[in-house]
């Protein structure tokens, strides 16, 4: 009887196990989302900035070896 008891609270822990993971799963993909959001997000503000930066460059130097 003592193994039979047993088995029936490994079977109940089990049941409590499965949807804590299953959440916590959950909220780990929701964090990873939201963090590669904002990642993403700054990466194309740093993107463009660089653009513009780039773009002054080249205009600088045409405008100084067009007068040579």
């Amino acid at each position: 009887m003592v193994g039979s008891n047993n088995i029936a609270f490994n079977f109940g822990l089990l049941m409590i196990l499965i949807p804590i993971i299953y959440f916590s799963v959950f909220v780990f993909a929701i964090y990873f989302l939201v963090s590669v959001m904002k990642f993403m997000k700054k990466k194309i503000m740093l993107d463009e900035q660089r653009i513009v930066q780039i773009n002054r460059l080249l205009e600088y130097y045409k405008s100084t070896h067009e007068k040579l």
